[in-house]
């Protein structure tokens, strides 16, 4: 967000040396610019928290699976409410 600020600021003082036509121009592209920014922002958010929740979803099936094979082979589960030999 400085960046953007920085880059904003810099754009403003240019700005006043040229006419107003020119000066609605350069505020439009810039507008545009940030909200093209902040879309790539949301993308890149939305895809980590795509991963991490896929990475949930992996773990809970795994330990899915690792129940079965305790109760197949030991014939219980350490997440069982009665923990003990059957």
């Amino acid at each position: 967000m400085t960046q953007i600020k920085d880059f904003a600021m810099m754009i403003a003082m240019d700005l006043e040396k040229v006419s107003p036509s020119t000066q609605i121009t350069v505020t439009i592209i810039t507008f545009i610019a940030v909200i093209l920014m902040l879309q790539k922002t949301v993308e890149i958010y939305s895809n980590l928290f795509n991963q991490i929740t896929s990475t949930n979803e992996r773990r809970q099936r795994i330990d899915q699976l690792l129940e079965e094979v305790e109760r197949e082979f030991y014939g219980y589960s350490k997440s069982d409410d009665d923990y003990r030999i059957k």
